[in-house]
């Protein structure tokens, strides 16, 4: 990734809101996360790491099933592409 690449904080792994859903981020110091929703280059963010999919959701039940599974852990319903 290069310094002029934009990134938006709601994509990062370190991205989260609070109770009042305040935007948060342990590296707020050195990021800046102001104005979270819109992109800024890397340079300004230099903590971003994208969000990784660690699963997937059941159509049918709303279920996050981890990757390795093929149906749906809690209703058994087949995963779709």
């Amino acid at each position: 990734m290069t310094d002029d690449t934009h990134v938006y904080c709601t994509q990062c792994q370190h991205f989260r809101t609070d109770d009042e859903y305040l935007p948060y981020c342990p590296f707020e110091g050195e990021c800046d996360i102001w104005n979270c929703e819109d992109s800024k280059p890397f340079k300004e963010r230099p903590r971003y790491e994208p969000k990784i999919n660690r699963g997937w959701t059941c159509v049918f039940c709303g279920f996050l099933n981890l990757i390795r599974h093929e149906v749906c852990e809690r209703c058994g319903t087949a995963r779709t592409t």
